[in-house]
Order: C-alpha cells, then sequence, then structure tokens
C-alpha cells in the first residue's frame, strides 16, 4: 500500500486507485495517517473527529467508517493494513509520499554539505516534484492535523532553499531570479530566502536590486518583529555594497601546464570568504561541480529529434532518449508498457518500447490521427479528416476496429465507464462503449470542443471559440458549471488536485479549482503552447514556440523550471513521472531550397489560420519557407 498526503489524500495499491470515500471517512484515514503505525484509542477518534462532546449516535458511526475503509482496502488485497489493537486502531503504513520526500530532502541536504551541488539539485528537485499541493489538503484546518501540516509545510521550506542554493551553486542565478521573488513576498522575514534573492540578483548584474532586496527584508523584520537583520546577512549587504569579487561564482582553476601537481579538478581553491557562511558553502559547491558542468553537460544535453519522440529527466531537464517517428506527430499517450505517439502527416502510429528505447511497431490508422489515449485494455485514436476512431489490441499490436462517428474528431479521453471523443466542428462529444466501441450517447455542446479529460467524477470540455471549459456529468450529460478560462481553451487535462487547461491564444495555463469550480491560478507559459500532462507530482507543458517543455507547481501554478528540447515539441505524457515529449520540426526548417510539385487533392481546407484542422502537408508546404499561402 502506499499513501500520498502531500496533497489531496489518495491510497494506492501496486498503482491501483482505492476509493477511501468522501467526507468524514477521508478524515478518519487522514487522521490514522497523521499517526500511523500508532495506536489510535476510539475516545481520541470520535473527540478528534466530531470535536467536541459527541452525542450517543456517533460511535455507531465510527464503526461505519472504519468497516468501508478495512472493505476498501481488502478488496485491492490489503487486509491487513488497518487492524484493531486496544484501547483503538492502528493503520500500518509501509510507504508515503510524505516519508519519500523526506529521505530525500535529508539525501539531497547530505549531497550539498559535501559539495555534490548537481546531485543535491537533482536529489532535492525529485523531493518537490512529489508535491500536489498542501500536505492533508483537504483536512488541513482541523485542529489536529495543523502539526503535522505545519511540521512538513516548513521542511518543504526548507528543501526548497536547499535545492536553490544548489542551484546558485551551478551558476543557474538567472533563472533562480523569477521563483525567489514571489518567495521572498511569502515569507519576508525568512532571511535565508533573502540572502539567495540578493546573491542572484547580484550575479545577475543586479547590484541596486540586491540592495533593494535587502531593505525590504530589513522593513519586514523591523516592523513585523522588531528585529535588525542577522549578521549573515549584514555582511551579505556589506559585499553587495563593496563588489566583494567571493559574491561572484568562481571559475574553474587552471592547471599549470606539463604540471601534474596542480590542484585537482574538483577541488576548491583556498581563498578568504568574508560573507556569510551559506554564500561561502554556494560558492565553494560550485567550483567542486565546474569541472563536469564545462566538460561533460553539452554531451549529456541531447536534443529530441524533429519528428522524433522523447523522454526528459525531470530533475536535470536532460534529454535521456530520442527515437525517431513520422511524419508530424500530433499526440502521444502511454499504455501497455509503450509510448505510443500519431503520426498526422503519415496516417500511422508509432509504438515505443521505452526500455532501450526503440520503435517496435508503426501501424496503418486513419486519415490525419490526432488524439490517442489508452483505456479498457485498448488504444484509441482519433482521425480527424476521416470521422473515425481506430482501436488498436496491443496485444495483437494492430487496428482490431475503426468506428465511424462524423464529424472532425481531434481529441480523446478514457474513464468513468467510457471512451470519449472530442469532434470538433460538430459541437459534440461523444462517448463510446469501451469494450464494443458502439456509440452509445451524443453529447451536445453549446461550441465546438478543442479537447477532453476525466477527473474527479465528472468529464472536461474546452471549447476554444467561446474561451471557456465546460463541467459535464458523465451520467446524465447535463452541464454542471461553464469557467472563463483564457483565449483560445483547448488541451486540458485532470489531476494532482486541479484542471488544466491550455489557452493557445494568450499562451497561458488555468489552474482550475474543480471543488469551486472556478480559476484558481493563470500562469504566462510562452508564446505556443500546446499540450499538458499531469501525474506524479508534476504538471508539463510543451510550448512550440520556444522548443520547451515547462515544469509547472502543481500547488501553485506557477512555472518551476523550463528545459530545452531541441525541437518543436508538439505534445507530452507520463510514463511514471518521467514526461515523454513528440516534436516535430520547426517552422521555416525543413527545406532549403527544391521543388514544389503541385497534385490534384481532395482536402478542401487550404488554409492553415482555419481553427479546425488543415492536413500537416498542408502546414509543411506553406509554412517550410520555400513557399508561403498567396
Amino acid at each position: 500500500m502506499r499513501f500520498c498526503v502531500l496533497g489531496p489524500l489518495e491510497a494506492y495499491a501496486d498503482e491501483r486507485s482505492v476509493a477511501v470515500g468522501g467526507g468524514r471517512q477521508r478524515a478518519l484515514l487522514a487522521l490514522l495517517l497523521v499517526h500511523a503505525d500508532e495506536v489510535v484509542s476510539r475516545d481520541r477518534l470520535i473527540e478528534e473527529l466530531w470535536t467536541g462532546e459527541p452525542p450517543p449516535s456517533r460511535p455507531p458511526s465510527l464503526d461505519v467508517y472504519l468497516s468501508r475503509l478495512r472493505r476498501a482496502f481488502r478488496e485491492v488485497g490489503a487486509g491487513d493494513v488497518l487492524v484493531t489493537r486496544a484501547p483503538g486502531y492502528v493503520l500500518h503504513v509501509e510507504e508515503t509520499d510524505a516519508r519519500r520526500f523526506e529521505a530525500l530532502a535529508a539525501e539531497g541536504r547530505e549531497a550539498l554539505a559535501a559539495g555534490e551541488a548537481e546531485r543535491a539539485a537533482r536529489i532535492l528537485a525529485g523531493a518537490l516534484a512529489l508535491w500536489r499541493g498542501a500536505a492533508y489538503a483537504e483536512v488541513a484546518d482541523e485542529p489536529w492535523a495543523r502539526a503535522e501540516t505545519g511540521r512538513l509545510a516548513e521542511l518543504c521550506l526548507s528543501a526548497t532553499e536547499d535545492r536553490i542554493e544548489a542551484d546558485l551553486a551551478l551558476g543557474r542565478h538567472a533563472v533562480l531570479v523569477p521563483e525567489l521573488e514571489p518567495l521572498v513576498r511569502r515569507e519576508p522575514t525568512r532571511e535565508r530566502l533573502a540572502g539567495q534573492l540578493m546573491l542572484a540578483l547580484y550575479r545577475s548584474g543586479r547590484q541596486a536590486d540586491a540592495l533593494a532586496a535587502y531593505r525590504a527584508v530589513r522593513c519586514s523584520l523591523v516592523e513585523d518583529l522588531g528585529l535588525e537583520p542577522g549578521p549573515e546577512l549584514r555582511r551579505l549587504e556589506a559585499a553587495v555594497l563593496a563588489q566583494d569579487p567571493a559574491l561572484d561564482l568562481p571559475a574553474r582553476p587552471a592547471a599549470p601546464r606539463g604540471s601534474r601537481a596542480a590542484t585537482p579538478p574538483g577541488r576548491p581553491r583556498r581563498r578568504r570568504w568574508p560573507v556569510l557562511a551559506a554564500v561561502a558553502l554556494l560558492a565553494a559547491a560550485s567550483v567542486v561541480t565546474g569541472v563536469a558542468l564545462t566538460s561533460g553537460e553539452a554531451s549529456m544535453r541531447r536534443a529530441i529529434m524533429a519528428d522524433g519522440a522523447g523522454a526528459v529527466d525531470p530533475a536535470t531537464g536532460h534529454v535521456t532518449a530520442s527515437v525517431p517517428v513520422g511524419s508530424a506527430p500530433g499526440g502521444i499517450a502511454t499504455g501497455a508498457g509503450s509510448i505510443w505517439v500519431t503520426n498526422g502527416a503519415d496516417g500511422t502510429v508509432t509504438r515505443i518500447d521505452p526500455n532501450g528505447p526503440h520503435v517496435e511497431q508503426t501501424l496503418v490508422v486513419g486519415s490525419l490521427p490526432a488524439g490517442v489515449g489508452y483505456g479498457a485494455g485498448a488504444v484509441w485514436v482519433t482521425n480527424a479528416l476521416d470521422g473515425s476512431v481506430s482501436r488498436i489490441d496491443p496485444r495483437a499490436n494492430q487496428v482490431v476496429q475503426t468506428i465511424s462517428i462524423g464529424g472532425r474528431p481531434t481529441a480523446v479521453a478514457t474513464g468513468v465507464g467510457a471512451v470519449w471523443v472530442a469532434g470538433a466542428k460538430d459541437d459534440t462529444i461523444v462517448a463510446l462503449d469501451p469494450r464494443s466501441g458502439v456509440p452509445r450517447r451524443f453529447i451536445r455542446l453549446e461550441d465546438s470542443a478543442g479537447g477532453v479529460a476525466v477527473g474527479f467524477g465528472a468529464l472536461w470540455v474546452t471549447e476554444p471559440l467561446a474561451h471557456r471549459l465546460v463541467r459535464i456529468d458523465p451520467v446524465s450529460g447535463e452541464t454542471l458549471a461553464e469557467i472563463g478560462v483564457g483565449a483560445g481553451a483547448g488541451p486540458v487535462a485532470a489531476g494532482d488536485g486541479a484542471v488544466w487547461v491550455v489557452n493557445t491564444l494568450d499562451g497561458t495555463l488555468s489552474r482550475v479549482d474543480p471543488g469551486r469550480n472556478a480559476v484558481a491560478s493563470t500562469a504566462p507559459i510562452g508564446d505556443a503552447p500546446t499540450a499538458v500532462a499531469v501525474g506524479g507530482g508534476g504538471v508539463w507543458v510543451t510550448d512550440e514556440g520556444t522548443g520547451t517543455l515547462i515544469s509547472v507547481n502543481p500547488g501553485t501554478g506557477t512555472v518551476r523550471r523550463r528545459y530545452s528540447t531541441g525541437a518543436a515539441p508538439a505534445t507530452v505524457t507520463l510514463l511514471g513521472q518521467t514526461p515523454w515529449v513528440a516534436a516535430g520540426a520547426p517552422a521555416g526548417q525543413e527545406h532549403r531550397g527544391g521543388t514544389l510539385r503541385v497534385e490534384y487533392t481532395a482536402i478542401g481546407d487550404l488554409d492553415p489560420a482555419d481553427p479546425y484542422p488543415v492536413h500537416p502537408a498542408i502546414w509543411r508546404a506553406t509554412g517550410d519557407g520555400l513557399v508561403a499561402l498567396a
């Protein structure tokens, strides 16, 4: 059994989700997790859950909730997790994301203290990626949860400071400034964060801003606590004023020619450190890692090839695999142990074995395959130009069914008992029976659909032209809410406590709170965001305009980091916690001279600005630098 408490409460048994219920039953499980592997008395459970002296009817209610939890655990083969032990009950817990986080945070701190900044940054980023929101999010305000949630929040902030310290040692000061500024505003009296912001600003050539950051934290300390900044922060201010060379990121020591007695690579040179101890540690760690960065980073950071798919290390951003697929990839999904990529211009789907990695099979489907999803033991592919859905049996490795639904199906999602297909240009969502593939329901929308997702017991559909997200009851088909998001609302994903909408026309990502049916935050992404994937404590967005993969904090909806992919990323999926990206060729870089051959075509839409699906051959012919649309 694995329990996840760093965000909304979740439980898994061998990656199978456990239905832990809602309301007070969910609070009961959270309370037992706060006291995991400890005996919690019946009296305490009743007192904490019902607050105060409970009426006589409450003890039987506790028995009902305990019975339901035990039944849920038995259904997944974990009947010995919750046991009775006088004078109450004990929840045996083998693994939680909180324990995993604490272990990784401690390991990262040890690596940082040992001068292994790159390893520390990687480990700490992995630890922080486990957070999907506030710890014990649903019960964080309960008196019995406050001590534990406060402890975990403090550990999270400390791990964030450690990771920032490691990143500063690696010379990443420029990208840290936009992350540190909101952190310092949120924690205005936290001197370590303030010092890190000052150092990042100074190393970015912003001495005046670094001094302004010092004045701001001093003002907060004096006004809120009646205290002056500590000696370390005052020494850092003096060093900034004096432009002390010790604040600069040290360069790699040069060894004398022909000498083998020079300072070994990775050993810091002796120099004076008149600034705070934390700055000294940062500078020393940067010397230790300087050799690896200058000599090996370029070879480690491979790019995803054009018309290819590749894996990206979520901690470092390094491309760890790149596999050629077909022409104009448009959709990507994981399922049956494989990665599946649709190739729009070829009318094919590429199956990738991630262990290797290598291409296992290329399957012919319909015309302009776009969306792809996995569910009910099959891979489902939407074919936009021939109005059909292809069903692939991954065991037989072949298309076993082609389902005609009409319209221009562009996106697909599976869950809550159906395969849901969004058909652009006919204002309809089609629900396919996952066993027979037969359309069994058509849900009418007010406008054309752009993306579809399943989560939080609902169906979520974007309407690009109306700039909104629609929440639909999957049983009745009734519209439950219409939520205004950004311009050109398109790809959508549900998970990690929110529904995430890519707004393609204004280059933003909306984080929608499913509890309030309202936008909780909006983050600027880039020029041309194309897709979003959620899971494993991470949110990932592709931006075709800048050729980057973007990591988003699921708790705040803010951008964490941006990683270059080397091509034009079209879409993203997750294999565990590892993002896989399918990328096309950057516009204008496919041809340099050549011959244009014109043939008869039955394709009616030739305008690439048309909001509905255009064949990739048209995109490439009018946007590759050889010809232009008149």
